[in-house]
C-alpha cells in the first residue's frame, strides 16, 4: 500500500508474488480514514445506510436548546446540522477531518483522542458517536466509552 516515495498507491497492494491485487473493504476504509475525498464517496455509496443514521437521529436524539452535545469521532461533521440549537462540538483524531468540517460549518471541531478527551467532565449533556467503534480496538473503545 505505500510506494518507494512513501505514499500510499490507492486501489491496489502489493502481493506475495509482487503483483498488485484488489483492496478488501476494510483495507479501503483505512484508506478513507487518510484521504477526505475517498471518505466522502463511501457517504455517496453508503447513502441508504447514511440515511438510517440521519433518520434514527431525528427520531431518537435530542437536547435541549444550549446544551452540550459532543460527537466523537464526527469525521466531516455530518451530525452537525441535527444540533444547530445546541452548543455543539465534534472531535476527530483526523486533523484533515477537523479543518474541512471547520470550514464547512464554523469553528465547532477540535482534533481530539476521544480515549483522552479534553473537556470538564461535568459539561456535556449529551455525548454520540455514531459510526466510530469499528475503527478502534477494544481499548479504545472502552477508554472513549469511559471518557464521554
Amino acid at each position: 500500500m505505500v510506494n518507494s516515495e512513501g505514499g500510499r498507491r490507492l486501489g491496489s497492494r502489493e502481493g506475495v508474488s509482487g503483483c498488485a491485487t484488489k483492496l478488501k473493504p476494510l483495507q479501503l476504509l483505512s484508506i478513507a480514514s487518510d484521504f477526505p475525498m475517498v471518505f466522502a464517496l463511501l457517504q455517496m455509496l453508503g447513502a441508504g445506510t447514511v440515511a438510517i443514521y440521519a433518520d434514527l437521529m431525528r427520531r431518537y436524539i435530542s437536547a435541549p436548546p444550549g446544551a452540550q452535545v459532543l460527537d466523537i469521532g464526527c469525521g466531516l461533521g455530518a451530525h452537525r446540522e441535527f444540533f444547530f440549537g445546541q452548543d455543539y462540538l465534534g472531535v476527530d483524531i483526523s486533523a484533515t477531518y477537523i479543518e474541512l468540517a471547520s470550514r464547512r460549518y464554523g469553528a465547532v471541531f477540535k482534533v481530539m483522542d476521544a480515549g483522552k478527551l479534553d473537556i470538564s467532565d461535568t459539561s456535556v449533556y449529551l455525548s454520540l458517536c455514531v459510526a466510530t467503534f469499528h475503527h478502534v480496538d477494544a481499548y479504545t473503545a472502552a477508554a472513549m466509552v469511559q471518557e464521554s
